[in-house]
This record gives structure tokens, C-alpha cells and sequence, in this order.
């Protein structure tokens, strides 16, 4: 089967999804392809956080882009809502980052006379009125109060509800085998539907994104385990970042607990190490939790870069990258999209995109083609 597009995009996750609700919304043909199903990785997995300075999120460039990211939410979530019928369960209810010992302390107080993201320094005792689970070893921490979290999968599935709506085509169970050449530009790619041509291929493949043969593509997978809990009648009212644990309250009344980071190549099984390091974390930031019940475990490949951030602009003509977003796919989905959008159209995107420039790796290795 041959078929030609506008926009061919690699990779199902909620980067490729917002890319192409985002595309098709100004009435670009786009046909997406996803090796497994929708969200089935990273995307699926992840926690939900939208949190780049709880997340202390360096250099100041990466964190305007997660900065600009998480204003454009709100929006986001109410047309995908619209559009779909499904709630992505948007709340910014603010974020709480604590600390154990008074130079952390000091450290969180630096980020917090910034005033970045409505920053409130607290005492001990007012972490510990805010949120009565949490440790007394806690000397102090910061509130910031426009930061928030939504449901990952519920996202997922909302954007490629809407995108379809939106006109979008995607092919789960497809996985992209090459990329088509003509001299030194893409148009299009090899799958297992077939030839599909394209104007523009958008690279969006997460932790796979470095298995089509083009480099400089540095992406490594990175695994990342979380749990669920039932905390009974223990509540949180808002995510608390510990010093090595995160806890993320639910609307179903349940707590995801995260996060290891370890290289395990693409295996994404849970592991009781790396389960252990999580509980020990929780029962660490919130002793109360020992007696939460252990409801699951579940984990995701992160997309990591030798630097950290993400890899996102044209890599060669007719080729967008749009990957390693590491611990931060879900904060940056959409201000990814309107930067492949911007790209796209060859209008101004939303700020300098010189610091993520997929040629910033050039010397690992000379681009080359395969396919």
C-alpha cells in the first residue's frame, strides 16, 4: 500500500498525539504511527506531573520551555475535553517540594524569592498543617502555587480521540522500519502499512526514537518505576516532591509514589529493587503510608539525551525531531506541539529553540541515512 500525506509522525506517545491534534487543528492531513498502542509506553506510565520548578528544572531555557508549557494546559485540557468527551482531570492545586535539612532548605528559599510559579516559602510547621502526613523530620519547603498534575492515560487517550476527530489517521500496531530518502531530505517512511510519502516526517518515538539509523540521535532509554497505593483515610490534598520521593494524591482517592531511574535497555518490568527504593522513599516523606494498601507497580522508558534535554527542531530537510524529553513528556507535550506547528508553517515559534537543536550532537557522529 502506498499513500501520501502532509505529515507522517512517528510515535504514539503524548508527544506525537499532541503534535497531531495540534497539526490537524489547522488543517493539516497527518497520519500518525504507533509501534504498539496508543500511550503504551512512557506516556501511559508516567505520573502526571506539571512541575518544572518543583522539578527544579536547569537551564533557565528548559525551564521556560516547561514554564510555557504548563500555561498552555488549561486550554489544552478543555478542548481536548471538548472534543473527545474524555477529562484529562486537569488540577492545579499547587506543589509542594520539602527538605530534610536546612541547606536544602536554603536552596528551595533561592529558587523561591524568584517568585516563579507563585513560590511560597514554608516552616516545618506550616508543611506540616498544609499536609499532617508528611514526616517531622521535614525543616521546611516551598509551595508553588500555579504548579499541578493531570491523569497521564486519560490525557493520552483524549488527545488521539480528539486528533482523530480533528481529521488525524493513526495506525496502532505499525511500527515505522525506515525513513524514505530523496538526496539529502526525508519524504516520508517505510512501515508496515506500507509507503507513506510525506511533506513532513515527525520524529516523536520516545525511548525508540534512536532505532530508525539517523544520527546524531543520542537517545538512550531510561526506566522509571512507580506504585500505586490506597491510603485509606489518609489524604493528601496536592503532589508533595520529597528528596527522593514524589507522592501524587488522585481523584479516585489513590496515591502514585515514584520514581527510580535506572538503565535496563528497553526492559520495563518492575523490579524489587527498584520497588523497594520507591517504598522505602514513601514510608520516608510519609510514615502513615506504611499502612496504605499496595494496589500495583508499574514502569515506563524514559527518552534521555547525554544532556538532559529535549531534542526538538529539523535534524535534515523534511525531518522534525521531537523526542528526549526525559522525565518531562507530559509537562512539555504541548508546547512541543506548537513548536512543530511553528516549524511546520515557518512561522516564529514560542521561544529560541537554538538549546534543543537536534544538531547540538553532530560531533558523536555525521548525520547519515538509512532506508
Amino acid at each position: 500500500m502506498s499513500q501520501h500525506t502532509e505529515v507522517a509522525i512517528i510515535g504514539g506517545g503524548v508527544i506525537g498525539l499532541a503534535a497531531a491534534w495540534e497539526l490537524a487543528g489547522v488543517g493539516l492531513r497527518v497520519v500518525l504511527f504507533e509501534r504498539d498502542r496508543i500511550g503504551g509506553q512512557a506516556s501511559g506510565a508516567a505520573a502526571g506531573l506539571l512541575a518544572p520548578a518543583s522539578e527544579q528544572l536547569t537551564p533557565p531555557a528548559f525551564f521556560e520551555l516547561g514554564r510555557l508549557s504548563l500555561a498552555r494546559y488549561p486550554e489544552l485540557s478543555a478542548a481536548v475535553r471538548e472534543e473527545s468527551g474524555i477529562d484529562p482531570e486537569l488540577q492545579l492545586s499547587g506543589v509542594l517540594r520539602v527538605a530534610y535539612d536546612e541547606e536544602h532548605v536554603q536552596r528551595l528559599e533561592v529558587l523561591a524569592a524568584t517568585g516563579v510559579l507563585g513560590a511560597t516559602v514554608l516552616s516545618s510547621v506550616e508543611v506540616r498543617a498544609q499536609e499532617p502526613l508528611l514526616t517531622e523530620r521535614i525543616a521546611g519547603g516551598v509551595f508553588f502555587r500555579e504548579e499541578g498534575h493531570l491523569a497521564s492515560p486519560r490525557l493520552v487517550a483524549a488527545l488521539a480521540a480528539a486528533a482523530t476527530r480533528r481529521g488525524a489517521v493513526i495506525h496502532e500496531g505499525t511500527p515505522v522500519t525506515s525513513l524514505r530518502w530523496e538526496g539529502e531530505r526525508v519524504v516520508g517512511v517505510e512501515s508496515a502499512a506500507g509507503t507513506t510519502r510525506a511533506e513532513v516526517v515527525v520524529l516523536a518515538a520516545g525511548a525508540w526514537s534512536g532505532l530508525l539509523g539517523v544520527a546524531p540521535l543520542p537517545v538512550t532509554p531510561v526506566r522509571g518505576q512507580i506504585l500505586a497505593l490506597a491510603p485509606g483515610q489518609a489524604r493528601l490534598q496536592r503532589p508533595v516532591f520529597g528528596p527522593t520521593t514524589y507522592l501524587v494524591p488522585k481523584p479516585d482517592g489513590t496515591i502514585a509514589a515514584g520514581s527510580t531511574e535506572d538503565r535496563a535497555g528497553f526492559c520495563r518490568e518492575p523490579t524489587v529493587r527498584g520497588l523497594r527504593t520507591v517504598l522505602s522513599g514513601v514510608e520516608e516523606l510519609a510514615p502513615t503510608l506504611a499502612e496504605a494498601v499496595f494496589l500495583r507497580a508499574w514502569a515506563g522508558l524514559r527518552p534521555d539525551t547525554p544532556d538532559h534535554l529535549p531534542l526538538l527542531g529539523f535534524l535534515a530537510p523534511g525531518l522534525i525531531v521531537a523526542t528526549g524529553h526525559y522525565r518531562n513528556g507530559i509537562l512539555l507535550a504541548p508546547i512541543t506541539a506548537a513548536c512543530v506547528r511553528c516549524l511546520i508553517l515557518g512561522t516564529p515559534p514560542p521561544l529560541d529553540l537554538a538549546p534543543f537543536s537536534p544538531a547540538r550532537f553532530s560531533a558523536l557522529a555525521e548525520p547519515h541515512r538509512s532506508g
